[in-house]
């Protein structure tokens, strides 16, 4: 399991190995929404509006999975604010 619904989005995940299945439970059935495969970003809406996650995602495959969090999010934009890799990410 790497994401849970109900939980907050605190980190944006990228796939750099492996299948991931994004799926939600109702009425005691599972639907799986979504299959993930390398380059994919993981709760990326989530982890800019600082919310909720509102659906499930776990490993289907071995995975590689890489990690970045809003702390770390802020030092680069600090780091890079004048540049225009700091404004665009201020955008989004």
């Amino acid at each position: 399991m790497v994401l849970e619904e109900e939980k907050p989005a605190n980190a944006l995940y990228f796939i750099e190995e492996g299948i991931l299945e994004v799926y939600t439970k109702f009425e005691s059935n599972e639907f799986v929404v979504e299959q993930l495969h390398k380059g994919s970003a993981i709760n990326h809406r989530a982890f800019f509006m600082q919310d909720q996650m509102y659906v499930n995602v776990r490993c289907k495959t071995d995975a590689k999975i890489l990690v970045l969090t809003h702390t770390k999010m802020k030092e680069l934009i600090s780091k890079y604010e004048e540049k225009p890799f700091g404004r665009d990410i201020l955008i989004y």
